[in-house]
C-alpha cells in the first residue's frame, strides 16, 4: 500500500513514534489497495490524528495512537506512564473522535465532500482491557490493543453500516493530496467600530475591538431651505 508522510500542522518535522514506524512498515508491506497518510494536515487549531488509512472498497479510518497504560474507573480515565506515574485524564475516546471529525471537516473544506470516517484508538502497548472495551461500547470510536497484524485488524473495524458508501479508488489520490496539503489560512475579518450620534450623547460600538484612540470627523450639513437650529 502506498504511504504518504507529511510534516505536522505547524510545518515542522515531527519525529515518528515507534508505533507509527511499525504501522508504516506494515502498511508498506500490505497488499491492500489504498493509501495511508501519516501526520495529516487538518489545520493548526484542530486535533490531528497520527494517520488516516484510505482503504479502497472500505472507508476512511482515522487512527490515534495511545502509549502507556490506560483504564477507566467510575467514568474517570487514568494513565500510567513508563515511570509508573498515574494521572487522571480526560476521555481519550472523545479526543480521538474529535481528531476524526477534524479529518472529515478538512475533506469537506478541500473537496466539498461529506466524507464518512471511522475513528480508531489504538492502545499500542496494552492487552485488551475490559474497562476500556466497556467505555467504547457507548462511543463512536473503535478500539484496538497492540500492533500485531495492524492493517488487517484496522480493515476489520468497519461494520455494515460503515460500508454503505465504500471508498472508491478514483477518489483516494485526491483525498490523500488534500490531507497532505497545508490548509489555507483563514483571513481575519477587519476590525471595525461604529459610531452613533444621539441628541445628548455619543456612543461607540466596538464589539470585540479594543479601541485606544478615536478620531471623530464632523461634517456640517446645511438644513433644508437654509434653516438652522431651533
Amino acid at each position: 500500500m502506498k504511504v504518504v508522510k507529511t510534516d505536522n500542522n505547524n510545518n515542522h518535522k515531527r519525529a515518528m513514534t515507534l508505533a507509527e514506524l511499525e504501522a508504516l512498515a506494515q502498511f508498506e508491506a500490505s497488499d491492500r489497495k489504498g493509501q495511508a497518510v501519516f501526520h495529516p494536515r487538518v489545520g493548526p487549531d484542530s486535533p490531528a490524528p497520527h494517520y488516516v488509512a484510505l482503504l479502497e472498497g472500505l472507508t476512511r479510518i482515522v487512527v490515534t495512537y495511545l502509549d502507556g497504560e490506560y483504564w477507566v474507573e467510575d467514568g474517570q480515565w487514568y494513565r500510567r506512564d513508563d515511570g509508573g506515574t498515574v494521572t487522571p485524564i480526560g476521555n481519550v475516546l472523545e479526543r480521538c473522535w474529535q481528531a476524526a471529525m477534524a479529518v472529515r471537516s478538512r475533506l469537506k473544506e478541500a473537496l466539498g465532500i461529506k466524507a464518512y470516517v471511522v475513528s480508531a484508538a489504538v492502545f499500542t502497548g496494552m492487552e485488551p482491557d475490559e474497562s476500556i472495551v466497556a467505555a467504547a461500547a457507548s462511543r463512536s470510536t473503535r478500539v484496538l490493543f497492540g500492533m500485531d497484524d495492524h492493517v488487517e485488524r484496522l480493515a476489520a473495524l468497519p461494520g455494515e453500516q460503515d460500508l454503505q458508501y465504500p471508498l472508491q479508488a478514483r477518489s483516494i489520490p485526491d483525498e490523500a493530496e488534500a490531507l497532505s496539503r497545508q490548509p489555507a489560512a483563514t483571513a481575519a475579518e477587519p476590525e471595525t467600530a461604529s459610531l452613533d450620534v444621539g441628541d445628548d450623547r455619543v456612543v461607540i460600538h466596538a464589539g470585540a475591538v479594543h479601541v485606544d484612540t478615536v478620531n471623530v470627523y464632523i461634517t456640517i450639513v446645511a438644513a433644508p431651505n437654509g434653516g438652522g437650529n431651533d
